[in-house]
């Protein structure tokens, strides 16, 4: 989006793009590798050569990205939250959480709230907030209605959801409910989450803003472009440093750089960006760059029915509730709970009751019989930040394109997902059917993947009621 303001007001611009432009033809529907699971390999991997690697490299980076135009927004969900007014006074809501780097912003949420709406219709959001009692207040309506809700949603989980009080509403997606921009509209395939889309139909700045900058004639795409450092003289940085494809080191001078690669990214080039004045990374005298590092619990329950309740109509997400969101007297900050994208039979393969064979004929039969009983119901919670914890740069290998990648130093959290453990017991379970329950703890199941992946317990809910 900065390069779509800059090339419009008349002004030279070069974006480095550290993968190629993304093509729904180079990219199948192959679960194995798609930019989610990692089953195999990332889809859009630095080095798409590498179909099989043992060590995996991708995931010791816990903030992998896509790597093509635009990275994350080709294969990402496309929910489009705003912050709430809370979030930007979390230190005044929260003042007596001892060592948590919590602050409050130099703005409110009033003063962004124009850009929220700007990027909002010039990407492209589908949503209708009317029945969300705790949205964030908005000028103006989404550009595009909400997409419909999923028939599991509206016979399961939207009356389930009012009868315990709470307040379902369509989730706000980055994607065309509508014909809009000159784009088609979404045709709800099942494999969105992680895949390209096949009618160019989800939004991100690759299918909206990048093209009106390069439209304008002032703005290269410049693909295939790795920055490794941000050149500085003095104070002032005056270019960028980069490889290509083929291991070439490049320079592109610059009167003006804008790091927009992510939180995470962005603090990987900064770090690795060292000068005389900046000896420990750009920006990094105060050993700041990297800590106080986000994210967030995952925390959610499976539910399995006696009866087919999946129409596989995509994306899946379709209803959320925020009712669990801001209670200071609990030291609980942030938690929605949403319907979840539909999973195909590799990852639906991880979901099981407790003591389930994972393998064999009797875990081949529960997939048969059971892979369309099944909904998800997950929700996200930010945890409380530490001052300490941070991400350090690693280098592998020895050639120029050795493969950097950022780690977590220290700790990451103290409070021992407390939110998520409210938000799953949430005062009760959506699902509300009928018949026996199990639980499970997703910290002690198999696979050992989900154990790093989703730190928050999972409830699994058999025919949707506790016993």
């Amino acid at each position: 989006m900065v390069a779509k303001q800059l090339a419009t007001a008349g002004i030279k611009c070069v974006v480095l793009e550290r993968g190629q432009w993304p093509d729904y033809e180079d990219s199948p529907n192959d679960e194995l590798i798609n930019q989610r699971t990692h089953a195999i390999r990332p889809l859009h991997y630095m080095d798409r050569r590498k179909f099989v690697n043992p060590d995996k490299p991708w995931l010791t980076d816990p903030f992998l990205n896509a790597a093509c135009v635009e990275s994350g927004t080709v294969t990402y969900g496309a929910m489009a939250w705003r912050f709430m007014p809370q979030d930007f006074k979390l230190h005044t809501l929260y003042p007596h959480i001892s060592g948590s780097a919590l602050a409050d912003w130099p703005i409110t949420y009033d003063e962004l709230e124009p850009f929220y709406e700007q990027a909002e219709y010039e990407i492209g959001v589908a949503g209708d907030q009317r029945d969300n009692p705790y949205a964030p207040p908005r000028k103006k309506d989404f550009p595009m209605p909400a997409f419909e809700y999923n028939r599991e949603d509206k016979d399961v989980l939207i009356p389930a959801i009012k009868r315990m009080g709470f307040h379902p509403y369509p989730i706000p997606m980055l994607r065309n409910s509508v014909r809009y921009n000159g784009r088609a509209a979404c045709l709800r395939n099942h494999t969105c989450c992680g895949y390209i889309c096949p009618c160019d139909a989800k939004n991100g700045t690759q299918n909206t803003v990048i093209p009106v900058a390069m439209k304008t004639g002032n703005c290269e795409i410049r693909t295939g472009a790795i920055a490794v450092q941000i050149a500085m003289q003095g104070r002032l940085a005056v270019g960028v440093r980069y490889y290509d494809l083929e291991q070439r080191l490049h320079y592109q001078p610059a009167s003006i750089v804008v790091s927009a690669a992510g939180s995470s990214g962005s603090a990987k080039l900064l770090l690795m960006s060292k000068s005389d004045m900046f000896p420990n990374g750009l920006g990094n005298n105060s050993d700041m760059v990297g800590r106080c590092v986000n994210s967030h619990h995952y925390t959610g329950a499976f539910g399995l029915f006696d009866r087919d309740v999946s129409a596989e109509q995509g994306p899946g997400a379709t209803v959320a509730f925020s009712d669990l969101n801001h209670i200071p007297e609990k030291k609980i900050f942030t938690g929605v709970l949403c319907s979840e994208f539909y999973a195909l039979p590799w990852m639906r393969t991880q979901i099981r009751p407790p003591k389930s064979p994972m393998w064999g004929a009797e875990h081949k039969r529960f997939q048969r019989e059971n892979y369309r009983r099944i909904l998800r119901l997950f929700g996200r919670c930010r945890r409380f930040r530490c001052t300490k914890p941070g991400l350090c740069c690693i280098r592998r290998g020895r050639t120029p394109l050795a493969y950097r990648c950022l780690l977590p130093r220290g700790q990451t959290s103290f409070d021992g997902g407390t939110g998520a453990h409210y938000v799953q017991r949430g005062r009760g379970r959506p699902e509300g059917g009928r018949g026996k329950t199990d639980m499970a703890d997703k910290r002690q199941a198999k696979p050992q993947i989900l154990q790093r992946r989703r730190p928050a317990p999972v409830v699994f809910l058999q025919n949707g009621r506790r016993s």
